[in-house]
């Protein structure tokens, strides 16, 4: 198999990562403060992150990009940037879901139900259920949440920083659970994962995941309505 030379985006969220691994060396960038002025920091700190190495973008032969769930924005900033650079280096864009990272995390658990937890705004939240045979991604309130993981026979384990803003209210549920990566997956650990698929054939092309409408669509769809 060809060496593996990456660049992995993460900008669906308030905290950008970015993996580069080219001729077996490795950089990586975890923003640890909440921002979303990713369209601006994303280039930049890629230049940087391949330059750091000594490298060049010639030497990639893949880009890898989050296409999901989580800001709208945030997903498209970041495909588009993924693709460009891909296009322009005529290597393939590949596309995986933050939860494809939890599950490769936890692969070898058969015993538990993770639960991501990404923040989608108005109180509700983004989620899957990896281990109890449910493949579906959800947009829920964190009371849906708190249900359809009181009916696994399985321990519960929440992951994510989102899941801060719901804790008191599962807390208050008597549900049983444990809760890991209070501060998400590292960027390192995004590109284990993401080496993991590839050689395993379980990445595709990128295609948005949008679990709900933006709010530009409700609005335009509001006055399109009234008209």
């Amino acid at each position: 198999m060809e060496k593996l030379n990456l660049l992995v985006i993460d900008s669906t969220s308030s905290s950008l990562k970015i993996a580069i691994q080219i001729n077996d060396k490795v950089n990586f960038f975890d923003q640890t403060e909440k921002s979303m002025n990713h369209l601006e920091r994303l280039i930049p700190l890629i230049d940087k992150g391949i330059c750091d190495l000594g490298e060049d973008k010639k030497s990639l032969n893949y880009a890898c990009v989050c296409h999901g769930p989580g800001s709208f924005t945030g997903i498209r900033v970041g495909i588009a940037t993924a693709l460009g650079i891909a296009f322009a280096g005529n290597f393939p864009c590949l596309g995986f879901s933050t939860f494809d990272i939890y599950g490769y995390l936890f692969r070898d658990r058969n015993d538990v139900v993770i639960v991501p937890v990404v923040d989608a705004k108005k109180r509700r939240f983004y989620t899957t259920f990896i281990g109890s045979g449910d493949l579906s991604y959800y947009d829920l309130s964190a009371e849906d949440i708190i249900e359809k993981s009181k009916v696994t026979n399985k321990k519960v384990i929440f992951v994510g920083r989102d899941f801060e803003i719901m804790k008191e209210k599962v807390a208050d549920s008597g549900l049983e659970y444990e809760y890991l990566y209070e501060n998400g997956f590292s960027a390192e650990e995004m590109l284990k994962a993401i080496l993991f698929l590839i050689k395993n054939n379980k990445m595709a092309s990128p295609e948005p995941i949008y679990l709900r409408k933006s709010e530009a669509e409700i609005a335009l769809e509001e006055k399109l309505s009234k008209s």
